[in-house]
Parts: C-alpha cells; structure tokens; sequence
C-alpha cells in the first residue's frame, strides 16, 4: 500500500512539473526580432521568467533569461541577464499587436537549435512558439537591452556589513574593486568618499575617516586618489611601499575648499582663489587690475616728493614712500599686481626725476658755454686794451 502512494506521488510530481515546466526547441532563421512566446491576459498582462539556451554544434553555447512584469497599462518591467554572453542577442521587448501580446527578442545571428524553457506555474506566464520563429512586430510596450553577469568567486560579493566587493572576497570598504589598479570608493556615515588607486576611508572607530590602504603591495606602488569630505576635494598622490590595511596621514597634495578657492602643497588658501606652498613655473601670467594703473605720476596735480624727502623716508624708515618694509612682506607677503603698480610709481617717479636732472644739465651746460663765450670776448677785449695801452705808452 505504502509503495501504491509513494509511486502516486511521483506520478502526480511528475505530472505537474510536465504540465508547469515547458520546454521548445526552435529556430532563428534569421537575425532581427523574433517573436519568442505570447503573453496570456489582457495587454500582456502578467509575470514569468523565459530561459534561452543555445545546442549543438562545436561553439560554445550561450545562455539568457528574461523575466518580465506587466501590468494593465504600459507599467512594469523587463530584466534582462546573459549570464555566458550577449553574443546572440542584443536586447527583448513586449508588444501588442491590437489582439495579443507577445515577449520578443532581437537576434543577431541565425540559431539552428535553440531551447526555450518556461516555467508556466508562475502566474499567466504565457505560450511558447515552436518551429521557425515569426518576426516580430507591432507596438513596442517595454523594452530592455541583455547585461552579462558573471557570478564567481571573488566575483561579485555583497557581506554581512553591506559592504560590496568585486573580485575581493572580504571587502573592508562599502565598494572596493579588487584590483591593484582599479578603483576603490567607499563612504561614511559623515558623507565622506574616496576614489582611486589603494585607497579606502575608515567607516568606524578611532580612525574614523582616515585614509588606509585595503591591499598589500610588496613594491613601491603607493596610492593616488581624491577625497571628498565635508564639501571639500582633498588630492593625495604618493609613492611608498605600503601594507594591507595601512592607516596613512599623507601630505594633501593639492586642495579645492567648499569656496572654490585652490591650494596646491597646502590646505590653507587664506581666502585666496589660488594658494601655492612651493615655486611656480609658467610661460606667461597675466595680472588685471581692478585699480588704476599709476599713470597719476604724470599727471600736473601729481606732487613729486623731492629727493631730499626720499632721502629723510629712507633714512627714517629704511624703504622707499609706498613700499612695504622686508617685516612687513615676510608677515603678509605681496600682492604681485599692487607692487608691480608700486614698482612702476618709483619707476615713473624716477623718470621724472631723471627728466629734471637732464633738464638741469642742459641749462648749466648752455650756461657754462655762454660763460666761456663771454670769457673770450673778454680775453680778447684784455688783449686790445693792453696793445692801447702799449700804443699811447709810445707816444
């Protein structure tokens, strides 16, 4: 008796797996869409999942699911994985053609044999063609392009923090791709986040935030990457040897603040657009003035100070009039445009001072050659008097 119902109940099994698991081969005579199954109740309506796998011959076979969601109207969803490759097939659509709906897929080359299976227990799951596939047509309600998906180890891999790696079995970061030259991004709680090369932020304890560096490198491949924190861009780029899980405190190399104001070698601008902590090499800079160029120097109501006031400025103070001590720019440094305006007032104010000279030297110069002219008239005066004088002497 107990052997009548186990043997029943196998029947049964099989009977109804027979009837929920359907199972057509077909084929793709030709590449474009095709009408894979007709979709049961009213515009499509309903849920299943579609396996694709490609038989026969010496290729290597390819294999595609798509599962699908519609519902009375144009909402739902197609989700498509090719988990071998999309080799076959580019992407798969529903469409309605006034009467039926109907799962299509567009082929890109012809498919001798090719299994489709259904699982028809899931709800209205719909009917498969057999034979030759018909093209497809009518009006597209969803569409959707195939992905490949691998699953393996160390492929893809979400632990128990959430933390998700790939190509890494036991990722220390919320996204660490596990690869000595890929990415590495992770975040925090305080909106924090890394990107680049052997680099990750600490997500908890007394290193909270700080850079570490989550795989081991036995040469000297460093890390490279920018962070983000706090609305700053923090820039790290160095070469040293590093060890897995290293919590570093590198120097920023470069900075861009909340304010859009750059440092490069520090991360105080001082307000600056632009701050550098090092020498600077460029072909050309260009400085615009908001300020006025001192051109006032030649103008009548400009008030020379006289080189004796000069002399006193510096004797008194140890610089010149309107130019910053050595103390003073050793605390607060110079504004290239302004002193470069400064430089040209000395420049100009010496031109003019030059301009007096040579006006000066000009007048003694006609004054020392009027004197020598009237010193010969009277040399040659001198000499008509004494032969007078030598004359009435005769007499």
């Amino acid at each position: 008796m107990k052997n009548s119902l186990l043997f029943l109940m196998c029947l049964f099994t099989f009977v109804i797996n027979a009837q929920t698991h359907i199972s057509k081969t077909v084929t793709v005579d030709s590449p474009g869409w095709k009408r894979v199954a007709k979709l049961d109740g009213g515009a499509g309506r309903g849920y299943n999942k579609i396996t694709l796998m490609t038989k026969g011959g010496a290729t290597t076979p390819r294999v595609a699911t798509i599962s699908w969601f519609k519902g009375w109207s144009n909402y739902g969803g197609l989700n498509l994985t090719s988990i071998s490759d999309n080799g076959h097939w580019y992407d798969a659509r529903i469409t309605y053609d006034s009467t039926s709906s109907y799962l299509e897929v567009n082929f890109t080359i012809n498919i001798p044999l090719l299994d489709v299976h259904l699982d028809s227990s899931a709800w209205t799951g719909g009917t498969l063609f057999e034979g030759t596939l018909p093209n497809g047509e009518g009006s597209v309600l969803l569409t959707a392009k195939f992905g490949r998906l691998n699953f393996g180890e160390n492929d893809l891999l979400m632990d128990y923090k959430g933390n998700l790696g790939l190509g890494v079995s036991a990722p220390n970061a919320q996204v660490v791709v596990g690869n000595n030259f890929g990415a590495t991004i992770s975040g925090s709680s305080g909106g924090n986040a890394v990107f680049g090369t052997n680099l990750a932020i600490q997500n908890g304890g007394t290193d909270h935030n700080k850079l570490f560096t989550p795989y081991s490198h036995t040469n000297s491949y460093g890390y490279a990457g920018v962070k983000a924190s706090w609305g700053h861009l923090y820039f790290y780029a160095n070469r040293e040897n590093t060890s897995s899980g290293q919590t570093i405190t590198p120097a920023t190399r470069m900075i861009i603040n909340n304010e859009g104001n750059v440092g490069i070698g520090t991360t105080n601008t001082q307000g600056y657009k632009l701050a550098v902590a090092g020498k600077v090499i460029a072909e050309e800079i260009k400085v615009a003035l908001q300020n006025s160029w001192p051109d006032y120097v030649f103008e009548d109501a400009y008030e020379l100070p006289t080189l004796r006031q000069v002399e006193n400025h510096i004797d008194q103070k140890g610089h010149l009039i309107n130019i910053p001590s050595a103390a003073e720019v050793e605390q607060n440094g110079i504004q290239l445009g302004e002193m470069n305006a400064k430089l040209l007032e000395k420049i100009e104010e010496l031109t003019l001072y030059t301009i007096a000279q040579e006006k000066k030297l000009d007048y003694q110069e006609k004054e020392i050659k009027r004197l020598q002219e009237v010193k010969a008239k009277n040399s040659e005066l001198e000499a008509r008097l004494a032969k007078i004088e030598s004359l009435l002497e005769k007499k």
